[in-house]
C-alpha cells in the first residue's frame, strides 16, 4: 500500500491528466448551440420570415446572397429580401446539413454546410461557409459565402 503522503500528489496528477478533456466537453455544448442556431435559421427561412432571418445576422454582417446578387451588407440584404417577398419570389423549402464545424473559440465558429433550396420552379444545391460570432450571449451570422 502506498503511504498517505503520496495521495495528494497522485490525486493532483490524475486531475491534471483530465484537463485536456475539459475544453472538449465545453466545445460539445457550444457545438450543440451552433447546430440549434442553424436549425433556427432553417425554420425562419422556411416560414419566409424576413424579419426573423435578418435578426440572425450581426449588424456588420457580409452576406453572399443569390437574392441580392453578390456579397452585400445586412442593410442591402434586407432590402433585397423585402423586395423579393413583395414580388412573391421567396417561395422555398430550405435544408441544411453541417459538414464541418470549427469552434475556434467560445466566441467564433466557422461552419460549412450542404444546402438545398427547393423553389416553385427548381431545386438548387450549394455548399456554404458561415462565420458565426457570439454577441451578447447569442450566436449571430457574421459572414456567409457560397463555395459551389
Amino acid at each position: 500500500m502506498m503511504p498517505r503522503r503520496w495521495w495528494p500528489a497522485i490525486t493532483l496528477a490524475v486531475l491534471m491528466s483530465a484537463l485536456p478533456y475539459l475544453p472538449a466537453v465545453a466545445a460539445e455544448g457550444e457545438e450543440d448551440a451552433v447546430r440549434a442556431f442553424v436549425q433556427t435559421w432553417v425554420g425562419v427561412s422556411n416560414k419566409q420570415d424576413v424579419d426573423g432571418i435578418l435578426a440572425l445576422f450581426a449588424v456588420d454582417a457580409q452576406i453572399d446572397s443569390l437574392v441580392a446578387g453578390g456579397k452585400v451588407s445586412k442593410e442591402w440584404y434586407a432590402a433585397a429580401m423585402k423586395q423579393g417577398r413583395a414580388r412573391g419570389v421567396l417561395g422555398w423549402n430550405f435544408e441544411a446539413k453541417i459538414t464541418s464545424l470549427n469552434l475556434s473559440s467560445a466566441e467564433k465558429a466557422i461552419l460549412e454546410m450542404d444546402t438545398t433550396w427547393d423553389t416553385r420552379r427548381y431545386r438548387q444545391a450549394y455548399k456554404q461557409r458561415w462565420t458565426l460570432i457570439r454577441r451578447e450571449g447569442r450566436w449571430l451570422i457574421l459572414e456567409t459565402q457560397y463555395l459551389r
